[in-house]
């Protein structure tokens, strides 16, 4: 059987690291190395990891399991009653120190199978190995999906309900229940060789290198749900940056202060530039207003003109009206006439001429009544009547 995708799974003890690829129920490779004096883990693996076969199509899902001497899984109790798994989790990483020893590196924590509202089976893993674990297979390009304790994954590569599984001078002993741990226990191991269980049939080939590889066989069929797991992207993400990283992220700095500071120039040009454009514009308002106001004086002052000559003129109509009122019953005008001095004068007839000089020395706005040139007398309708021409002048506010 072929599976969609075939499990690489790692086995990572105290002095020795192995793997084992199964893809569906075969096993396609199985390699084990002991480490030696000085070298490190992740080169161990490195090491190991150069003869893995792989697929670009098929990229295998990579399950470390880390051995009892870095990894601690503990029944953690007397807990607040949480319902949710990642509750638990989030607590015991805030007091990690109450539930797990530290022997001077820093820990991180898996997620949490709870068994009880107040009990839950919680890992730690020491922060070295896993890194060394993770960043090893990031560099071979087999990225690690996650990770889980031994403990867990033995129960994968063997029916027995009970097992002793020795790494190094660190004897496990793990029990389970319903397909998940019942009880853990770890200590120093005696030095005498421990009866390994019965293996699966489908790790029936690698049977007499089962004490290498049994934990990487285990790993390899891990659900990708378990809950008892660190999840490698995690450790990634909280992992240092790399050179290409700082020498991006010290680019994005540069051009960030370089924006910072160009920022106030590129502001003051662009306040300037509307600075300007206003002025421009209100330059043009008051060159039109002053236009305009000079235009609006030419006008008032023609307006000024035209009534000043208007008030500087009489009105002959009125003029004529009133002399003619003015006249003694029995007169007739005969003739008007106005110069632009002021000065102006009457042909008219009557009964007496004194009379019609009378008359137009009584009419508003007219004085110094004179008569010039004869007086003759007419005969007309068969009365006598004086015919006489006065002279007068118009007064400056006379009447209009």
């Amino acid at each position: 059987m072929i599976a969609l995708r075939p499990q690489l799974g790692l086995g990572i003890g105290r002095r020795r690291v192995s793997a084992m690829l199964l893809d569906g129920s075969v096993i396609r490779w199985a390699a084990s190395r002991a480490r030696s004096d000085g070298e490190s883990l992740a080169d161990c693996m490195r090491a190991l990891l150069a003869s893995c076969p792989r697929s670009r199509l098929r990229p295998p899902v990579v399950v470390a399991a880390i051995g009892p001497a870095a990894a601690q899984l503990k029944l953690v109790v007397e807990l607040p009653p949480l319902t949710e798994p990642s509750a638990i989790a989030a607590l015991v990483r805030e007091q990690g120190s109450r539930f797990f020893l530290k022997n001077g590196a820093a820990l991180l924590y898996s997620g949490a199978r709870q068994v009880s509202p107040t009990t839950a089976w919680v890992a730690a893993f020491e922060e070295p190995v896993v890194r060394d674990v993770v960043d090893a297979c990031h560099d071979v390009g087999l990225p690690v999906e996650f990770l889980t304790p031994t403990a867990v994954v033995l129960k994968f590569a063997t029916p027995s309900h009970e097992i002793r599984w020795r790494d190094d001078d660190v004897e496990l002993a793990v029990s389970y229940a319903d397909g998940a741990p019942a009880s853990v226990r770890s200590s120093t191991g005696d030095g005498n060789p421990t009866t390994l269980p019965e293996i699966m049939p489908v790790f029936a080939p690698i049977a007499e290198r089962a004490e290498d590889l049994l934990d990487a066989a285990g790993a390899t069929r891990v659900s990708r749900h378990e809950a008892i797991a660190l999840r490698g992207a995690s450790v990634r993400l909280a992992a240092g940056p790399s050179r290409r990283r700082l020498a991006v992220s010290l680019g994005t700095c540069a051009v960030a202060i370089a924006l910072a500071l160009a920022a106030p120039l590129i502001a003051s040009a662009r306040v300037e530039r509307g600075a300007r454009a206003s002025d421009a514009a209100v330059r043009a308002r008051v060159r039109g207003s002053e236009r305009d106001a000079r235009e609006l004086g030419n006008v008032t002052a023609a307006l000024g003109a035209i009534a000043s000559f208007t008030q500087s003129r009489c009105s002959f109509t009125l003029l004529l009206a009133q002399l003619t009122r003015a006249l003694p019953d029995g007169s007739v005008l005969l003739a008007l006439q106005v110069d632009s001095a002021g000065a102006g004068s009457i042909a008219a007839l009557g009964p007496h001429a004194a009379a019609i000089v009378d008359a137009v020395e009584r009419v508003p706005g007219l004085t110094s009544a004179e008569i010039i040139g004869p007086v003759t007398r007419e005969t007309v309708a068969g009365k006598q009547l004086d015919r006489v021409t006065v002279r007068f002048h118009l007064l400056q506010d006379g009447a209009r």
